[in-house]
């Protein structure tokens, strides 16, 4: 029996280690994202936090006006990072989403090639096996020849007739 020898053995082990570099890059990706999504998160919630603290200053029994000035500053600042915050999160989930298509991309193509070869072992295999069926059916005409040609002679033997002159 010979042995499976799959031609594109290489290309496939290529693919593989493209498809675990992809995926990989997906990773780094996809933890990118969610950590700028996380800030975008934190800044909206310093934000609330600002305004709830600037609340509590304004609904206070006695207002002061520096205290209200300081906490409408903080709210201020805290507002201007979320615009930013929010872009770098969308950039970083697009680009984590490219990555992801990319990946899936290179997953198609190895899961093609896999199956490419799993296509080509079952034709090997069955090669194999009408190479075996072929070489069993020689075996059994030669036998079944053997047996004939066993038969025919010791059947002759016994039918040949006794010559008058040699005698029996």
């Amino acid at each position: 029996m010979s042995r499976f020898r799959f031609r594109l053995q290489r290309v496939l082990g290529i693919r593989r280690l493209e498809e675990e570099i992809a995926r990989a890059a997906f990773m780094e990706g996809e933890t990118r994202a969610k950590q700028a999504e996380s800030s975008r998160d934190r800044a909206r919630e310093d934000v609330r936090t600002s305004l709830a603290q600037l609340l509590r200053v304004v609904e206070a029994r006695e207002l002061d006006a520096d205290a209200v000035l300081l906490e409408q500053f903080t709210v201020d600042q805290t507002s201007l990072r979320v615009p930013p915050a929010a872009e770098r999160a969308r950039l970083a989930r697009d680009a984590a989403e490219r990555e992801r298509r990319a990946w899936e991309a290179r997953k198609q193509a190895l899961k093609s090639l896999e199956n490419l070869r799993e296509r080509a072992r079952t034709a090997h295999q069955a090669e194999e096996a009408r190479v075996d069926n072929l070489r069993l059916d020689e075996q059994a005409l030669i036998r079944a020849g053997r047996a004939r040609s066993l038969h025919n002679l010791s059947g002759r033997r016994a039918e040949k007739p006794s010559d008058p002159l040699i005698g029996p």
